[in-house]
Protein backbone atom coordinates (compact mmCIF):
# COMPACT_ATOMS: atom_id res chain seq x y z
CA UNK A 1 0.00 0.00 0.00
CA UNK A 2 1.48 3.39 -0.67
CA UNK A 3 1.85 5.34 2.29
CA UNK A 4 -0.78 8.32 0.95
CA UNK A 5 -3.67 6.16 0.30
CA UNK A 6 -3.13 4.51 3.72
CA UNK A 7 -3.62 8.28 4.85
CA UNK A 8 -6.36 9.07 2.59
CA UNK A 9 -8.24 5.89 4.27
CA UNK A 10 -8.17 7.81 7.55
CA UNK A 11 -6.80 11.49 7.18
CA UNK A 12 -6.69 11.60 11.11
CA UNK A 13 -3.19 9.26 11.10
CA UNK A 14 -1.47 12.24 10.26
CA UNK A 15 -1.89 13.02 13.66
CA UNK A 16 0.33 9.76 14.37
CA UNK A 17 2.92 11.25 12.21
CA UNK A 18 5.03 13.17 14.49
CA UNK A 19 4.61 10.53 17.34
CA UNK A 20 6.40 8.07 14.52
CA UNK A 21 8.99 10.64 13.58
CA UNK A 22 7.66 10.17 10.06
CA UNK A 23 8.17 13.54 8.03
CA UNK A 24 5.65 14.76 5.19
CA UNK A 25 7.20 14.43 1.39
CA UNK A 26 6.84 10.50 1.26
CA UNK A 27 5.75 11.28 -2.48
CA UNK A 28 4.34 7.84 -4.31
CA UNK A 29 6.51 5.47 -1.09
CA UNK A 30 4.76 2.43 0.20
CA UNK A 31 4.21 2.06 3.55
CA UNK A 32 7.12 -0.13 4.05
CA UNK A 33 9.63 2.11 2.33
CA UNK A 34 8.69 4.96 4.49
CA UNK A 35 8.84 2.79 7.58
CA UNK A 36 12.45 1.39 6.67
CA UNK A 37 13.44 4.90 6.19
CA UNK A 38 12.84 6.11 9.74
CA UNK A 39 13.53 2.75 11.03
CA UNK A 40 10.38 1.78 12.99
CA UNK A 41 8.68 -1.67 12.09
CA UNK A 42 6.25 -1.39 9.30
CA UNK A 43 3.95 -4.28 11.07
CA UNK A 44 3.93 -2.02 14.56
CA UNK A 45 2.90 1.33 12.35
CA UNK A 46 -0.04 -0.56 11.34
CA UNK A 47 -0.89 -2.07 14.13
CA UNK A 48 -0.80 1.69 15.52
CA UNK A 49 -3.25 2.42 12.91
CA UNK A 50 -5.47 -0.07 13.56
CA UNK A 51 -6.04 0.79 16.95
CA UNK A 52 -6.37 4.66 15.94
CA UNK A 53 -8.97 3.72 13.11
CA UNK A 54 -11.02 1.44 14.57
CA UNK A 55 -13.05 1.55 17.29
CA UNK A 56 -12.58 -1.22 20.16
CA UNK A 57 -9.72 -3.16 17.61
CA UNK A 58 -8.62 -5.80 19.73
CA UNK A 59 -5.13 -6.51 20.15
CA UNK A 60 -4.24 -10.09 19.12
CA UNK A 61 -1.64 -12.10 21.08
CA UNK A 62 0.00 -12.43 18.26
CA UNK A 63 0.47 -8.74 17.54
CA UNK A 64 1.46 -8.13 21.25
CA UNK A 65 4.09 -9.90 20.97
CA UNK A 66 5.69 -9.21 17.51
CA UNK A 67 5.80 -6.03 18.82
CA UNK A 68 9.43 -3.75 18.86
CA UNK A 69 9.44 -2.46 22.64
CA UNK A 70 11.98 -0.01 21.75
CA UNK A 71 9.28 1.36 18.81
CA UNK A 72 6.16 1.36 21.48
CA UNK A 73 7.69 3.10 24.03
CA UNK A 74 8.93 5.74 21.75
CA UNK A 75 5.89 6.55 20.24
CA UNK A 76 4.34 6.47 23.92
CA UNK A 77 6.79 8.99 25.04
CA UNK A 78 6.48 11.35 21.94
CA UNK A 79 2.77 11.09 22.73
CA UNK A 80 3.44 12.08 26.62
CA UNK A 81 5.03 15.11 24.55
CA UNK A 82 2.47 15.69 22.08
CA UNK A 83 -0.36 16.08 25.06
CA UNK A 84 1.59 18.28 26.87
CA UNK A 85 2.99 20.73 24.63
CA UNK A 86 0.79 20.57 21.77
CA UNK A 87 -2.96 19.61 23.07
CA UNK A 88 -3.38 20.55 26.91
CA UNK A 89 -1.79 23.99 25.59
CA UNK A 90 -4.49 24.38 23.12
CA UNK A 91 -7.52 24.12 25.31
CA UNK A 92 -5.78 25.70 27.99
CA UNK A 93 -5.72 28.72 25.95
CA UNK A 94 -9.84 28.22 24.83
CA UNK A 95 -10.48 27.97 28.08
CA UNK A 96 -8.52 30.67 29.53
CA UNK A 97 -10.92 32.87 27.08
CA UNK A 98 -14.03 31.67 28.35
CA UNK A 99 -13.31 31.61 31.84
CA UNK A 100 -12.38 35.33 31.15
CA UNK A 101 -16.16 35.47 29.59
CA UNK A 102 -17.72 34.46 33.24
CA UNK A 103 -18.39 35.56 36.03
CA UNK A 104 -15.53 35.21 38.54
CA UNK A 105 -16.89 32.46 40.32
CA UNK A 106 -17.19 30.59 36.86
CA UNK A 107 -13.94 31.30 35.81
CA UNK A 108 -11.85 30.68 39.10
CA UNK A 109 -13.95 27.07 39.02
CA UNK A 110 -13.28 26.12 35.08
CA UNK A 111 -9.60 27.60 35.91
CA UNK A 112 -9.05 25.56 38.68
CA UNK A 113 -10.13 22.37 37.41
CA UNK A 114 -8.08 22.71 34.32
CA UNK A 115 -4.75 23.23 36.32
CA UNK A 116 -5.65 20.15 38.72
CA UNK A 117 -6.36 18.09 35.63
CA UNK A 118 -3.17 19.24 34.04
CA UNK A 119 -1.23 18.33 37.49
CA UNK A 120 -2.96 14.83 37.53
CA UNK A 121 -1.74 14.10 33.79
CA UNK A 122 1.92 15.43 34.51
CA UNK A 123 2.35 13.22 37.29
CA UNK A 124 0.35 10.45 35.07
CA UNK A 125 2.99 11.06 32.98
CA UNK A 126 6.01 11.08 34.84
CA UNK A 127 5.52 7.62 36.49
CA UNK A 128 5.23 6.35 33.35
CA UNK A 129 8.70 8.08 31.86
CA UNK A 130 10.45 7.43 35.14
CA UNK A 131 9.24 4.18 36.45
CA UNK A 132 7.55 1.84 34.04
CA UNK A 133 9.56 2.63 30.88
CA UNK A 134 12.78 1.97 32.28
CA UNK A 135 11.48 -1.33 34.06
CA UNK A 136 10.24 -2.72 30.28
CA UNK A 137 13.53 -1.71 29.16
CA UNK A 138 15.27 -3.49 31.80
CA UNK A 139 12.95 -6.86 31.25
CA UNK A 140 14.34 -6.29 27.48
CA UNK A 141 17.88 -6.24 29.09
CA UNK A 142 17.09 -9.21 30.66
CA UNK A 143 17.52 -7.47 34.08
CA UNK A 144 15.84 -7.87 37.06
CA UNK A 145 13.90 -5.50 39.12
CA UNK A 146 12.86 -7.03 42.88
CA UNK A 147 11.36 -3.26 43.55
CA UNK A 148 8.64 -3.32 40.68
CA UNK A 149 6.30 -5.07 38.97
CA UNK A 150 4.26 -4.55 36.08
CA UNK A 151 0.87 -5.69 38.19
CA UNK A 152 1.98 -2.14 40.10
CA UNK A 153 1.82 -0.12 37.13
CA UNK A 154 -1.72 -1.96 36.56
CA UNK A 155 -2.79 -1.12 39.86
CA UNK A 156 -1.98 2.49 39.78
CA UNK A 157 -2.70 3.05 36.01
CA UNK A 158 -5.34 5.77 36.82
CA UNK A 159 -8.21 6.67 33.66
CA UNK A 160 -6.75 10.69 32.84
CA UNK A 161 -9.43 10.50 30.01
CA UNK A 162 -12.55 9.79 32.49
CA UNK A 163 -12.13 13.66 33.86
CA UNK A 164 -12.20 15.10 30.50
CA UNK A 165 -15.85 13.70 30.87
CA UNK A 166 -16.23 16.12 34.06
CA UNK A 167 -14.51 19.41 31.80
CA UNK A 168 -16.96 18.57 28.88
CA UNK A 169 -20.00 18.58 31.47
CA UNK A 170 -18.68 22.44 33.23
CA UNK A 171 -18.78 23.65 29.26
CA UNK A 172 -21.95 22.47 28.15
CA UNK A 173 -24.04 21.96 31.19
CA UNK A 174 -23.79 24.35 33.93
CA UNK A 175 -21.91 27.26 32.52
CA UNK A 176 -24.58 30.56 31.54
CA UNK A 177 -25.95 30.02 27.61
CA UNK A 178 -24.48 33.37 26.63
CA UNK A 179 -21.00 32.92 28.04
CA UNK A 180 -19.04 32.09 24.88
CA UNK A 181 -21.52 29.51 23.31
CA UNK A 182 -19.18 28.77 19.40
CA UNK A 183 -16.13 28.57 21.66
CA UNK A 184 -17.30 26.25 23.86
CA UNK A 185 -18.72 23.77 21.21
CA UNK A 186 -15.59 24.37 19.48
CA UNK A 187 -13.33 23.13 21.99
CA UNK A 188 -15.73 21.06 23.56
CA UNK A 189 -15.32 18.84 19.98
CA UNK A 190 -11.64 19.20 21.13
CA UNK A 191 -11.93 17.57 24.04
CA UNK A 192 -13.77 14.94 22.63
CA UNK A 193 -11.18 13.84 20.17
CA UNK A 194 -8.35 14.09 22.73
CA UNK A 195 -10.55 11.71 25.06
CA UNK A 196 -10.69 8.81 22.13
CA UNK A 197 -6.92 9.79 21.29
CA UNK A 198 -5.82 9.14 25.19
CA UNK A 199 -8.93 5.81 24.90
CA UNK A 200 -5.94 4.43 22.28
CA UNK A 201 -3.21 5.01 24.21
CA UNK A 202 -4.12 3.36 27.10
CA UNK A 203 -5.33 0.98 25.05
CA UNK A 204 -1.71 -0.04 23.89
CA UNK A 205 -0.22 0.43 26.81
CA UNK A 206 -2.77 -1.81 28.92
CA UNK A 207 -2.58 -4.76 25.85
CA UNK A 208 1.17 -4.34 25.11
CA UNK A 209 3.69 -3.11 27.49
CA UNK A 210 1.17 -5.34 30.51
CA UNK A 211 1.63 -8.27 28.28
CA UNK A 212 5.17 -7.85 26.89
CA UNK A 213 6.02 -7.27 30.68
CA UNK A 214 3.97 -10.60 32.32
CA UNK A 215 5.77 -12.53 29.81
CA UNK A 216 8.96 -11.41 30.33
CA UNK A 217 8.23 -11.71 34.42
CA UNK A 218 6.90 -15.35 34.19
CA UNK A 219 10.19 -16.64 31.90
CA UNK A 220 12.04 -14.92 34.40
CA UNK A 221 10.40 -16.99 37.14
CA UNK A 222 10.25 -20.47 35.53
CA UNK A 223 14.19 -19.44 35.12
CA UNK A 224 14.54 -19.39 39.24
CA UNK A 225 12.87 -22.55 39.70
Amino acid sequence: MKFSDLLNFNPELILLLSRCRIPLGFGEKTVEEVCAEQHISANFFLLICKVYSIKGYEISREEAERTDMKDLLLFLSNSHQYYLEERLPHIAQHLKYIAEQCNAAQGKLLRQFYEEYRNEVIAHFEYEEKTVFPYIRALEEGKKMASFRIRDFESNHSNIEEKLQDLVNILLKYLPAESSPKERISITMDIYHLTEDINRHSQLEDHLLVCYANMKERGNHDQTK
